[in-house]
């Protein structure tokens, strides 16, 4: 332990001159000195995934500088919920004189229009040819590492969040990217020591603890993980995902009375986003219904759920409705999310690439219609296409791969079963016993 505290605290030192030089970082342009300060707040809200704040040090600096085109750039992409708004500030900024900016924030508008028109490709030519020019500058190589974690390739991205803290220690979140890559790759003690290393690094903020709590409670650790996430909100009381999280470990749990407090305590918080309560409640009353056969409480709330909002719901709900022999209201979760998909709503959902969840759906209800063989197909390219990269995509392939062993069983293929309940074992014991077991026999989550 002691060989590897002193070239940390060195690094925390690197870390400390950086963000000094941050704030006289010239690659911004803004007419107000009161302006800028509000945007590197905001900034240095973002590398810690304080979002609220964030919105709040951009907004601010808008106020003081209304034609600051980087706030707007980066106010922008803190509103998905504000269509209006941020039509608004996107007009702005394509009408901004991008000859009156710096090349870092020529590259960032000039990015951002490509990529928000649909022009990937554009968008990966214009980062590139930047990186050509400035190869340390952290922002490039930051969406550089963010385009391929995105697409994942877990490995490369690994590969450039390492090269981002190389070049700029400062950039602690890269070690929390790193962390999900590792995981992703299922190399989980390595990704415990780059979490333990992040929370070393950057002890004064949340979102370490709270990462180190996702793997712990994906890989069956509850009470070490429920620390973690306590940790987090020791820190920054109303750091929202900490709740949410605690709100997924009841349920993992089979605690509803434990999830009703934790919703409790999340409404009672200050600045706790309100909009988050709706959904939490589903989450946990669909849940209850599940572990207590109540099926028409099931396909009532499961009714309520939208693929916008709750597609994790939606998945689970479809599952059970199938074993509970409710097809209808199954088919009618498969066509909601059908529609949503052939629009191209599918491809951002925060569960898993949308032709994963349509493979699933598929392969769930090809299984319960009696054609196992069939449902192996869709159930496999589902679990090739998932990885364990967060504690929400990590949990639906863990479902996905119990359900893929039901399937296996059911054709005959009981080699292949048992190998694959072994690893889903290997990642997460108690889910094995409690879920994958159970399923595997043709039953329903034990509670």
């Amino acid at each position: 332990m002691r060989r590897w505290i002193a070239p940390l605290v060195a690094a925390m030192v690197v870390a400390g001159v950086a963000f000094g030089l941050l704030h006289r970082d010239p690659g911004w342009t803004a007419s107000s000195p009161q302006a800028l300060e509000e945007f590197q707040l905001g900034l240095e809200a973002l590398s810690k995934i304080y979002y609220g704040e964030a919105q709040a040090h951009f907004e601010k600096a808008l106020e003081l500088d209304p034609g600051f085109v980087a706030a707007k750039l980066f106010l922008v992409q803190r509103i998905p919920t504000d269509p209006p708004r941020r039509e608004a500030l996107i007009r702005e900024i394509r009408a901004a004189d991008l000859d009156a900016l710096t090349p870092r924030e020529r590259f960032l508008v000039q990015r951002f229009l490509a990529a928000h028109d649909g022009h990937e490709a554009e968008a990966t030519k214009i980062t590139d040819a930047y990186l050509e020019k400035h190869p340390d500058d952290p922002y490039a190589l930051e969406l550089q590492a963010g385009r391929v974690f995105a697409r994942g390739q877990w490995s490369e991205a690994e590969g450039e969040y390492k090269k981002l803290v190389e070049i700029v220690p400062n950039r602690v979140i890269a070690y929390n990217q790193m962390g999900y890559a590792q995981m992703a790759q299922g190399r989980f003690a390595e990704a415990e020591a780059t979490f333990v290393k992040y929370r070393f690094i950057a002890p004064d903020q949340a979102n370490p603890h709270d990462s180190l709590g996702e793997l712990l409670a994906l890989t069956g650790h509850y009470d070490r993980a429920e620390r973690e996430f306590r940790n987090a909100l020791a820190v920054k009381p109303d750091f929202w995902a900490s709740y949410s999280h605690l709100l997924t470990l009841a349920v993992m749990r089979g605690d509803y009375d434990a999830a009703a407090r934790v919703i409790a305590e999340a409404e009672g918080t200050p600045g706790f986003p309100a909009s988050d309560i709706p959904r939490m409640r589903r989450s946990a009353d669909l849940h209850r219904a599940v572990a207590e056969r109540r099926w028409d409480d099931l396909a009532r709330l499961s009714g309520q759920c939208t693929w916008k909002e709750d597609p994790d719901l939606e998945i689970l709900a479809h599952d059970v409705l199938l074993s509970a022999g409710r097809l209808e209201a199954a088919k009618a979760i498969e066509s909601s999310y059908a529609g949503v998909y052939r629009k191209g709503g599918g491809a951002g959902l925060p569960v898993a690439p949308g032709d994963a969840v349509a493979l699933h759906l598929e392969g769930a209800r090809l299984l319960s219609e009696g054609h196992a063989a069939e449902a192996v197909k869709d159930l496999q390219k589902t679990d090739d296409l998932l990885a364990y990269a967060d504690l929400n995509r990590g949990t639906f392939k863990l479902f996905n791969r119990a359900l893929l062993v039901e399937a296996l069983r059911r054709a005959g293929q009981e080699a292949r079963a048992r190998t694959l309940m072994a690893e889903i074992t290997a990642v997460n014991s108690s889910f094995a016993r409690t879920v994958a077991e159970p399923m595997a026999q043709g039953g329903l989550p034990a509670s």
